[in-house]
């Protein structure tokens, strides 16, 4: 085996440099970005392909995504990416007819009203819920310092009917996860912060609304979907245009150490060992890989700490059918899955409906996840059977009465970081390497956010430290 050593130019000595561990979006986000303050970056990728889990399948008429099917614009920061990289021309916004949510209850697709006068004009929820939630900003705030899971807090400010038939089947559409399992102040802490600040989340919604409004970011709920022509995979792609020879791809670290004073990062690449030195160290891969990376003085036993952490298994599976076989108009986002409802998948978005032209015109293209943290046993199992129990799921929810003509399939092993109650020790492990190894950085979606905008906007904040600027 040959030992090769990277180090920078003689006349760039001076140039601070990172090895950046990890090709997804929150590596190739801080890579794109040092490179652009006058770093010196290498982005070490152990796979064929930059990316993750942003993952899109072109193939004949057909686009699919495998990942994430879209992104919120929810900050500045999102948008001024996206035009330094030169997508604003590429960026698509979902069709005006996907702004409705379906809600599948007592069998059957249904609106989730998206409005005050929507909800307490439509059926949708009890006038006992109605009622709860007029209730809403005259109950106490929790106990800070208990740390409580995400069905204790809206069992407690807004009632079970919300939990049932709007937070459970949000939580299965988003983390694939559970109420009960997840932490409110980890998974969703805007929730935690808005009921500690404002004493409610009614009163928290108006009065933080006013404060987004002054500093130019918006709510997620109001933040605007965007994807690109070609699918999400084309911001991977660019990323890996611009960044050139900087991406090294099937390069797998294996020991990150200190060597006179800077990082030394071992690696393989292609059966041979290489070795990279540099001022600083991020590690943008998953939280479940990182133990298999030997660190400097961190005892193997500290690092197994975040194997711990759940990433239940998810299967998407992609169907297109005959437009004039499906029975409902498909006049939404998506259809969400509640538990309650007690059926065997997580819910399906309505592709066709928020981009028209990923499918050949007299076909319409569903997305179904199966799995997840409540029922992980069906998500392995065999595309074919896979199929079969989606088809089965499907007929008496839309109406679908013919086989597809095509379907895709994509099973996720380690599907999403789950921020389950007491996850804050996680996090405060990871503060502790950081402090105790200066220089050396953690980002990914395990760290500030599991979403697409979350993770690219941890992945800047680090810039930001590194280079000393502040936004």
């Amino acid at each position: 085996r040959m030992t090769h050593s990277i180090e920078p130019e003689t006349e760039s000595l001076q140039t601070p440099s990172a090895v950046v561990i990890g090709g997804g979006i929150a590596g190739l986000t801080v890579g794109w970005s040092l490179s652009q303050a006058g770093w010196d970056v290498r982005v070490l990728e152990s796979g064929n392909r930059v990316g993750g889990a942003m993952q899109t399948e072109r193939e004949g008429g057909y686009l699919i995504e495998h990942g994430p099917n879209t992104a919120l614009e929810s900050d500045p920061r999102i948008t001024q990416l996206i035009s330094s990289l030169g997508l604003q021309e590429e960026k698509r916004i979902p069709e005006q007819a996907s702004k409705k949510r379906f809600i599948l209850k007592q069998g059957l697709p249904q609106p989730l009203p998206m409005s005050p006068q929507a909800f307490f004009g439509s059926g949708f929820f009890s006038w006992k819920a109605k009622l709860s939630l007029i209730g809403e900003p005259f109950r106490p705030a929790g106990n800070p310092d208990h740390e409580e899971s995400l069905s204790e807090f809206v069992l407690r400010r807004l009632g079970r009917e919300f939990l049932d038939y709007a937070i459970n089947p949000f939580v299965a559409g988003v983390y694939a996860g559970a109420p009960e399992k997840l932490g409110v102040q980890q998974a969703f802490p805007k929730l935690h912060e808005l009921e500690q600040r404002y004493g409610s989340l009614i009163r928290g919604q108006i009065l933080g609304a006013r404060e987004r409004k002054k500093e130019g970011r918006v709510s997620k709920q109001r933040a605007p979907m965007f994807s690109f022509r070609q699918g999400l995979g084309t911001l991977p792609e660019r990323f890996h245009e611009l960044l050139g020879d900087s991406i090294l791809l099937r390069t797998r670290a294996l020991r990150i150490s200190k060597d006179s004073g800077r990082w030394l990062v071992d690696a393989e690449q292609e059966g041979q060992r290489v070795n990279f030195h540099a001022d600083h160290v991020i590690y943008a891969g998953t939280a479940h890989q990182l133990p298999e990376i030997s660190i400097e003085e961190v005892p193997t036993s500290e690092l197994e700490t975040f194997r711990t952490i759940y990433h239940p298994p998810v299967s998407s599976l992609s169907l297109a059918f005959p437009r004039n076989r499906v029975e409902h108009p498909l006049d939404g986002f998506g259809l969400l899955v509640p538990e309650a409802e007690k059926r065997k998948i997580l819910g399906a978005l309505f592709i066709s409906t928020l981009f028209p032209e990923r499918c050949p015109g007299d076909q319409v293209l569903l997305t179904v996840f199966i799995g997840g943290t409540r029922q992980p046993e069906y998500a392995s199992l065999p595309k074919q059977e896979l199929q079969e129990l989606v088809l089965k799921e499907l007929k008496p929810m839309l109406g679908t009465n013919a086989e597809p003509v095509h379907v895709f399939h994509r099973f996720w092993e380690k599907a999403i970081p789950q921020y389950e109650v007491g996850y804050g020790k996680i996090r405060s492990k990871l503060d502790a390497l950081e402090t105790s190894h200066p220089g050396l950085h953690f980002t990914g979606n395990y760290r500030g956010g599991i979403s697409v905008a979350d993770t690219i906007l941890h992945a800047l904040k680090l810039t930001d430290l590194l280079t000393g600027t502040s936004n």
